[in-house]
């Protein structure tokens, strides 16, 4: 996104094409994903979140083809929630208009973006 106010996505990364993913030791909760045209800064709100952050696009960096189903199906079973949203917080929902990505949408609040894939 261009901004935290920004409902459009500016581009995607491909996290399973990418040279590294890497701790960024210059700033706090911070890591690198390295391809090959460029390198992308995230910049996590804690350490916590930094080390999930890490451990998930790893993951999904090394991971096979059914390894990569295998955590759909993961994440799309309910049981497998991590919390929920209070509504109040909600300040938007929206399509998304990514073509590789159908079925999917946007919730966006004062402090993230989270985008939702429906079956």
């Amino acid at each position: 996104y261009l901004s935290d106010h920004e409902d459009r996505l500016k581009g995607q990364v491909d996290v399973r094409g990418a040279r590294a993913i890497v701790d960024n030791v210059e700033k706090e909760n911070a890591l690198d994903i390295m391809t090959a045209d460029r390198t992308f800064h995230i910049v996590a709100e804690s350490p916590e979140d930094a080390s999930d952050w890490f451990r998930a696009l790893s993951a999904v960096h090394t991971a096979t083809q059914q390894e990569l189903e295998e955590m759909q199906l993961e994440l799309a079973n309910p049981k497998n929630a991590v919390g929920t949203i209070d509504v109040g917080l909600i300040d938007s929902a929206c399509a998304s208009d990514n073509p590789d990505r159908p079925n999917s949408f946007l919730i966006i609040t004062a402090n993230r973006a989270i985008h939702c894939t429906a079956d």
